[in-house]
């Protein structure tokens, strides 16, 4: 099997063995490591806080979907974010790509909203009422989607939509609370 006996018994491979093992192992380490799927999540569920319409849920839900537009930058400024990212360890580029969470359609009760980052895209259908804001995953583009299974980076996106949606309720809802406050009389200053 390309192992030579030298005269004194030790077993010696060729130089061209030793390359092609080397070849195979790098190939199988390079195929394992791409794309791994994970389990679509079920249905999520987020609880609404109490006194809040069903428009307040859908201007919320919406407000949570509709990531800032992020400005162009210009020459100069993209050459020292760049220099500052080779330069300085652990500094975050502002040119990099982000995840980019916008609504596609909005409707009584429901909000189809999708989410890009380069060129992986997944599509989410929101519900709600004045109780819940259910969502679930519609589908996707180049995230290896099958009836089970999605690529595991959806999964910190969903969660980050989680967090946008129990932020903008909340926001919503302390509004809310501190607007009737004001107009009963009864907010309370808070001094140092």
């Amino acid at each position: 099997m390309g192992l030579a006996f030298r005269k004194s018994g030790s077993i010696r491979s060729s130089p061209l063995r030793e390359w092609r093992r080397f070849h195979v192992a790098w190939s199988l380490a390079v195929a394992a490591s791409g794309c791994v799927t994970a389990p679509i999540p079920p249905e999520r569920t987020i609880d609404v806080p109490v006194g809040l319409s069903e428009p307040d849920v859908r201007d919320a839900v919406v407000a949570s979907v509709t990531s800032p537009t992020r400005r162009d930058l210009t020459p100069a400024e993209r050459i020292a974010d760049r220099a500052l990212a080779a330069l300085v360890w652990g500094y975050r580029t502002i040119d990099r790509p982000q995840t980019e969470w916008f609504p596609e359609s909005v409707a009584p009760g429901g909000v189809m909203a999708g989410c890009r980052f380069k060129t992986h895209y997944v599509r989410v259908v929101l519900r709600f009422d004045e109780h819940s804001v259910r969502y679930r995953i519609a589908d996707s583009r180049n995230l290896r989607q099958s009836q089970e299974r999605i690529h595991e980076n959806v999964i910190p996106w969903l969660d980050d939509l989680d967090l946008r949606i129990r932020r903008a309720l909340g926001y919503v809802s302390s509004n809310r609370q501190i607007g009737a406050a004001n107009r009963s009389g009864t907010s309370r200053r808070f001094e140092r």
